[in-house]
């Protein structure tokens, strides 16, 4: 009889070792710098950058531009005493619409009258045609309210205004570039804009 021996079969081959664990995804954005650093999102860099800036700082500064451009639209306001352009149409339909509730017509030589200071018997009873929205009446009439019915009264509300869109450029540009020096820059450009600064009642009052 034929007798086989068994062998044992050793395998050089290195015992299963588990995978390593996949690495977390990472976010990345669209672009990676010159060391091939992935850039980060728009929003974090933005809130980066306004986070540098003091907010106090920030608003203070735009409220000093404010305050300056106030000035610069206060000055002489009054002057010159007289009914400007559509101011003969805003000035009285204002004054109407605050003791009257409406718009009235007034008297041919009303102008005069009420710029040597009378107000009585200068407006009709029969209603004027309106040919504005009323918000900027309003505010003229607020004016006038508060200053008493001459240039000044009539056109203090468009300066206030203005000065305070001043405010608004301010902060819209301190926003978008997270930079309160060109928050300022924009809003010194919007101050010395020459047509803003006749919109806002130097030397006539608007109505929108």
């Amino acid at each position: 009889m034929w007798h086989v021996e068994s062998a044992t079969v050793t395998s050089s081959a290195p015992p299963h070792t588990p995978a390593p664990p996949a690495e977390p995804r990472r976010r990345v954005g669209l672009s990676r710098t010159a060391s091939g650093r992935p850039v980060p999102l728009a929003r974090v860099r933005a809130r980066g950058r306004i986070r540098l800036e003091d907010p106090v700082v920030g608003w203070a500064a735009g409220i000093g531009v404010t305050l300056l451009a106030l000035f610069l639209r206060l000055w002489h306001l009054g002057t010159p005493h007289d009914f400007e352009f559509d101011e003969t149409y805003y000035a009285k339909d204002a004054w109407s619409l605050l003791h009257f509730g409406y718009a009235r017509d007034y008297v041919t030589n009303a102008n005069d009258k009420i710029l040597n200071g009378t107000t009585t018997g200068v407006w009709k009873s029969t209603p004027e045609m309106i040919v504005h929205p009323e918000v900027g009446k309003w505010l003229i009439a607020l004016g006038e309210k508060t200053f008493g019915m001459d240039p000044f009264g009539w056109r203090v509300a468009s300066a206030v205004v203005g000065s305070l869109m001043v405010l608004v450029m301010c902060r819209l540009a301190r926003r978008l570039t997270g930079s309160t020096a060109l928050g300022c820059v924009a809003g010194l450009l919007l101050t010395f804009d020459g047509l803003q600064l006749v919109l806002s009642g130097w030397p006539c009052s608007t109505s929108s």
